[in-house]
């Protein structure tokens, strides 16, 4: 694989918000239960595990079933910092996601209020 092919796929593994976020929780925190990611991510168990998979190559787990950052996940990290500015500043300020569901609602009353 060219270097060029390995940045490529290593950014579409960061595209994402979550995922970027997961990562820069994992290099400042170490290790991290799930619990305790979702609390800092507000992202529901399903999507939380969907991004673990899709990670899997960059996070692991250990003997205690805590997330961490393979060897590969840090050197990712350590390179994309570099590139795109990535900072483990504010690692308290939970991301969170608004459901689906709040979408459908929010459409649902404004066609109501614009052709009642």
């Amino acid at each position: 694989m060219f270097a060029g092919d390995q940045t490529e796929k290593e950014l579409k593994l960061l595209g994402h918000p979550a995922r970027k976020r997961i990562v820069e929780l994992l290099e400042a925190k170490e290790k991290m239960s799930l619990t305790e990611l979702r609390a800092e991510t507000g992202l529901p168990v399903g999507m939380m595990y969907y991004h673990l998979d899709v990670l899997k190559e960059l996070v692991v787990q250990d003997n205690e079933r805590k997330y961490l950052l393979s060897k590969q996940g840090r050197k990712v990290f350590t390179s994309l910092a570099s590139k795109e500015g990535l900072r483990v500043t504010n690692i308290a300020r939970p991301m969170r996601f608004l459901p689906g569901w709040f979408f459908i609602a929010l459409e649902r009353s404004f066609s109501i209020s614009l052709f009642s």
